[in-house]
């Protein structure tokens, strides 16, 4: 199962926090967000994402916009669509390819059913169009039906989609109190199965909630997060087995004609390393999905939350003047609370730092608010926007890489020539000195004269 967020953020620089939030929470693998507000100058970005940007052609302000963010995990590409809306569409391999379409139609800018119709044809399918369409029609729970609404709704009809929606309200007008459902998310009949749909109230900075979309891919699980279990190792019982194992299966280390030979040995020596460990040590799963919370998330910051839902839910079923007020005031504290717990929690742990402190701390402090983690060289690679299929391509691209990073093309001329000038490169002595000859098996087996005796 995978995570989608889709939301118009109304602005991403202001609603950074929850952005922080949402990505630490749910860790999504796409994210959707409509009225971006940046400029053209800026270049949004989201660690581990790769972003996928429309702009506006013509603006006098920051204003609009669209964005999708994809996760480095996943493999995606653009899909050019010709169409006069702010709409960007981006084609995401999973095991079966799914495209993604992201749209803002505000209510200034008119458009007709067939606007949306020559996006859909562009689409490939199965496909996602998520985004805000500024429509209102009663079959998807609003108080009325507007004519933008009437165009979508025979858009959906006429061309057999699925409205995602349940009829929550997808947006909170803070002026007047009302509540519309105007963020729509539409796919395929056949593949409405695969989504379950969900507003997701408790990240409150913008004037619309968040959607949350579950995927249901029905690709292969993936592998449980398993690791030693260094708590109790029995070292002394991980010693004797290797010993037995190595005075029962002698390795014959002459026998390395070949590199086949050496691939054998190499194998058998890890395989008693490896048994030895499960029996001395053993593996440990981690089997929990907990949800995790930023680092800086406290008490203050859950109550806060809680009880602006809780003033929400009343609101909705009283509608009263002084409800709304309430709602009002315990949204804007939530707001206040969260903002104000991160900025706490960085200064507190800043102030906390002395000459003594430990650079691990510190590191470790930095990586759990950034949820940075050591991970394994991810499945997909590339080099000069190439895709790396095979080992040996890897090695090339990160031999160029390093060779490109060592070169002399990083240095003035200057530099050079003091170099040049200045670099005495020492006699080399003669090629057959013991230093200079072929290493070989018995370097390795001699060397243990020299260790110490136990």
């Amino acid at each position: 199962m995978s995570t989608f967020i889709q939301w118009n953020i109304n602005g991403f620089y202001k609603r950074s926090v929850d952005i922080n939030r949402i990505v630490y929470n749910f860790q999504p693998l796409i994210l959707c967000f409509q009225e971006t507000n940046l400029k053209d100058t800026h270049i949004a970005h989201i660690k581990n994402y790769s972003a996928f940007f429309k702009n506006r052609s013509v603006a006098n302000r920051a204003s609009g916009r669209v964005a999708t963010f994809i996760s480095n995990s996943l493999e995606s590409e653009n899909i050019p669509i010709t169409s006069d809306l702010e709409v960007v569409a981006t084609l995401v391999k999973f095991q079966k390819h799914l495209c993604i379409c992201n749209i803002y139609i505000p209510d200034s800018k008119k458009f007709t059913k067939q606007n949306l119709i020559d996006i859909i044809r562009q689409l490939p399918k199965p496909f996602l169009l998520l985004g805000d369409f500024n429509s209102r029609n009663i079959s998807w729970g609003c108080s009325h039906t507007d004519d933008r609404g009437k165009v979508v709704e025979e858009l959906l009809d006429d061309e057999n989609l699925f409205l995602l929606n349940n009829n929550e309200p997808t947006r909170h007008n803070i002026a007047n109190g009302t509540f519309s459902e105007i963020d729509l998310s539409i796919t395929n009949l056949n593949s409405a199965s695969l989504f379950e749909w969900q507003v997701l109230t408790s990240y409150n900075s913008s004037d619309h909630w968040p959607i949350g979309i579950q995927f249901f891919d029905h690709s292969p699980p993936s592998q449980l997060n398993t690791h030693w279990n260094l708590q109790n190792p029995n070292w002394e019982l991980y010693s004797e087995l290797i010993e037995h194992d190595l005075s029962n299966n002698p390795i014959d280390f002459n026998c390395c004609d070949n590199q086949d030979e050496i691939d054998s040995i190499v194998k058998l020596f890890t395989d008693i390393i490896i048994e030895a460990a499960k029996k001395s040590i053993g593996l440990k799963t981690n089997l929990s999905s907990r949800k995790t919370n930023v680092p800086w998330w406290n008490k203050d910051c859950h109550e806060a939350i809680l009880n602006y839902k809780k003033k929400l839910n009343r609101y909705k079923k009283t509608k009263s003047c002084q409800d709304h007020i309430l709602l009002k005031n315990a949204r804007a504290r939530s707001r206040f609370i969260t903002k104000n717990s991160k900025t706490l929690s960085w200064q507190e742990f800043t102030s906390s730092i002395i000459q003594k402190t430990s650079p691990k701390i510190i590191w470790n402090k930095i990586n759990s608010l950034k949820r940075n983690k050591f991970k394994t060289i991810p499945d997909i690679l590339y080099y000069n926007q190439d895709k790396i299929v095979s080992t040996p391509n890897a090695s090339e691209s990160f031999a160029h890489f390093f060779q490109k990073n060592n070169s002399d093309e990083n240095y003035d001329l200057d530099f050079i020539s003091y170099r040049n000038a200045n670099n005495k490169v020492p006699e080399l002595s003669q090629t057959n000195a013991n230093y200079n000859l072929c290493f070989d098996i018995s370097l390795v087996l001699n060397f243990q004269a020299f260790l110490p005796n136990e």
